[in-house]
């Protein structure tokens, strides 16, 4: 699912947790209501903190590409490759930069590689890439390490993406 729906499916766990969590603080007071209440807010609170921070990193990482511009990018690496043109970095920017939101319907796309950007301060920013199987296009990972593997942080796609990565010689598996 790519566009309005996708960021409407990924807002979403978010927006019933606080439905529930308003739901249960109007429920009348009672002292057994009350400590009902109290645990059913806790979870409530977890169930958004967990939810809301995925979305507000999937809200920097879709940032980070927003701004990614030829002047601000020092090197790009596909899969270990260097894009060494300026042509084809400008090229796979622009794709970058107009990328959809996407939600995951079980897969559909191919190996990811990384796609590694050096920002001109020196700053990295790293990408899971793959080929998408159901139509033309690219889904784009964002990934980032946690202290017990990895958060998985959403998705983006883009149709051009594949196009430009094998004119500038680093094409998707």
């Amino acid at each position: 699912m790519r566009g309005t729906a996708s960021f409407l499916v990924e807002l979403m766990p978010v927006v019933l947790g606080l439905v529930f969590l308003v739901a249960v603080v109007a429920l009348r007071t009672g002292e057994s209501r009350s400590r009902f209440r109290l645990g059913m807010t806790g979870v409530l609170l977890v169930w958004v903190a967990l939810m809301g921070q995925r979305y507000l990193h999937q809200l920097a990482w879709r940032r980070g590409l927003a701004e990614l511009t030829p002047e601000r990018v020092q090197r790009l690496e596909v899969d270990g490759r260097a894009l060494e043109s300026p042509t084809d970095v400008d090229a796979v920017l622009r794709c970058l930069r107009e990328t959809e939101w996407f939600s995951s319907n079980h897969g559909g796309w191919r190996r990811t590689v990384p796609l590694v950007v050096t920002l001109s301060d020196g700053a990295v920013q790293r990408y899971q890439v793959a080929r998408y199987t159901r139509e033309p296009g690219a889904v784009i990972a964002f990934v980032r390490p946690g202290a017990f593997g990895t958060w998985q942080d959403g998705y983006a796609f883009s149709a051009a993406l594949p196009v430009a990565l094998s004119a500038a010689g680093a094409p998707l598996p």
